[in-house]
């Protein structure tokens, strides 16, 4: 069983167990379907953790059904038990769910979802192990992000860095067979070897019978005996020797390779340290390169929404967690826009509606409405804001469970937009 589901279960988030084991089998058995749908489609994640999040949620959101829908399958008589919607243990499930499914990206996904969601949710029971989740969650984004920063050392690299010494390693010199050799040399000189036993191709004389004929015929045997060794010698080292060139100059290839890679990962800086460089370089500037224009020449609000996209922009992988803090502080720059100026959500989404025709078309044409059917983030409400002429403001919150009178200054705001935007776009990644 998934730690979330236990933890939700003793909160008492989940009732009607009654010490049955089998319906918390079932339970459990529909949390790891609905787990695998998110693993399968991690776009499902954003949905699910906010509706998760929502104590006010009903059955017709769209994530409310998929969790109706897995428990189900395995428990067909559950309104028999449950004779009302048991929305509670739908939430549970779809907690228990995303925490099962986030590993990696996905925990990133789900943090940047729920981080600025959390405080707009009026959490009971569960909120202490929502809280402990959300920090694990927060725990693994940061995990993905610094891997996603480190780059990796490719197989031809590593081969290349090799020792030189392996081009000599397997270079064999070449030895004499002294047994051949020494047969050849007393067939020169003889007609039987040292053990007695009688040679091919031998000496026609004896020493002591006719001296010098012996000595005419051993004289070209010992020659040829000891030419044919030197030349034998000469061709095995002249081979070897090769071998040791060729594996020489591969080597020194590989060598001078590696040595320029090196050269042109020093001059180049890793694209994380690019990353802060260019984000460093957006903080001192505040310029935006998609309007064109001074961030300080756009109203507070709108401001502090394309500071987010524009952020964004520079980025690739996971974020690190520092990245929408860098956001904030740079929208605290601007005049009017600190921490401490807070201003209604309401009011801000009227006056990004009032600005919007600052915006480019392809701006606008390059941010995406939310998932219909389902509970609305920060930067749902922002979207729904810029894209529409008139918006129902009130409607929009109540979609969001966020009362219109709710309070945030602009660097939170920005930054919610960018957590969630970013959420947004790391599911939307192949995984």
């Amino acid at each position: 069983m998934g730690k979330m589901l236990t933890d939700l279960i003793s909160a008492g988030l989940v009732t009607k167990l009654d010490g049955h084991d089998d319906r918390l089998g079932k339970i459990n058995r529909a949390a790891a379907v609905l787990a695998q749908a998110l693993r399968k489609d991690r776009q499902l994640l954003i949905p699910a953790v906010l509706t998760g999040l929502n104590a006010n949620a009903t059955i017709n959101d769209a994530m409310m059904l998929k969790a109706e829908q897995a428990l189900q399958s395995e428990w067909p008589t559950v309104a028999t038990v449950h004779t009302d919607q048991p929305i509670s243990l739908y939430r549970a499930l779809l907690l228990d769910a995303c925490q099962q499914a986030g590993d990696g990206a996905n925990a990133a996904v789900i943090w940047y979802t729920a981080a600025d969601t959390l405080r707009y949710s009026p959490l009971d029971r569960e909120a202490t192990a929502v809280r402990e989740m959300m920090q694990e969650m927060a725990h693994r984004a940061e995990e993905a992000a610094v891997a996603s920063a480190v780059p990796q050392e490719s197989s031809e690299s590593r081969s290349s860095s090799s020792s030189p010494r392996k081009a000599t390693s397997e270079i064999e010199n070449a030895r004499v067979d002294r047994d051949a050799f020494e047969l050849r040399i007393a067939a020169a000189l003889g007609q039987t070897s040292r053990n007695g036993k009688a040679l091919t191709d031998h000496n026609r004389y004896w020493p002591h019978a006719n001296p010098q004929e012996w000595a005419h015929d051993a004289a070209p045997r010992l020659q040829n005996a000891i030419s044919e060794q030197l030349d034998e010698l000469a061709a095995a080292n002249e081979e070897q020797m090769a071998k040791l060139e060729a594996r020489t100059v591969q080597q020194l290839q590989s060598i001078k390779k590696t040595a320029q890679q090196e050269i042109a990962k020093a001059r180049d800086t890793s694209p994380a340290e690019r990353q802060r460089l260019d984000t460093l370089w957006w903080l001192e500037s505040l310029y935006s390169t998609s309007l064109h224009c001074s961030y300080r020449e756009l109203d507070n609000e709108l401001a502090a929404v394309t500071m987010a996209y524009d952020l964004l922009s520079l980025m690739s992988g996971v974020m690190p967690a520092s990245l929408p803090y860098l956001l904030a502080e740079g929208i605290n720059r601007l005049p009017g826009a600190s921490f401490r100026e807070k201003v209604s959500i309401e009011t801000l989404l009227y006056n990004l509606n009032k600005q919007r025709s600052r915006l480019p078309a392809d701006w606008l044409k390059g941010i995406k409405p939310s998932v219909p059917d389902a509970r609305f983030s920060l930067r749902d409400l922002v979207i729904a804001a810029l894209l529409n002429d008139a918006p129902d403001i009130n409607s929009l919150l109540g979609r969001a469970a966020i009362a219109p009178a709710t309070e945030m200054s602009l660097p939170e705001f920005g930054r919610a937009v960018l957590r969630q935007e970013h959420a947004v776009r790391l599911a939307a990644t192949k995984q």
